[in-house]
């Protein structure tokens, strides 16, 4: 199962850096955003927000804005090229 979910991980990680790339040319992303990394972080809140759904820490809910949008509002804001 481990080699599974890691397996699951690399591939979903991958095809959000092709996707990212996708969005440089198309300009949608800024060119000097390091797209591995930025995959890596979406599939690291990804995986974090999944186990706190999983143990019920979200009361329900996937996307619990009380406490994750603060989190991804703060990030995007960290970004100098995002407007």
């Amino acid at each position: 199962m481990k080699a599974f979910l890691n397996g699951y991980r690399m591939s979903m990680e991958h095809k959000l850096g092709e996707r990212f790339a996708i969005a440089v040319q198309a300009g949608e992303i800024a060119a000097s955003v390091e797209i591995g990394l930025l995959a890596k972080l979406v599939m690291t809140v990804h995986q974090g927000m999944t186990i706190k759904a999983v143990h019920g820490e979200s009361g329900g809910a996937c996307v619990d804005s009380q406490h994750h949008g603060p989190v991804i509002d703060a990030r995007l804001h960290a970004d100098p090229n995002n407007d």
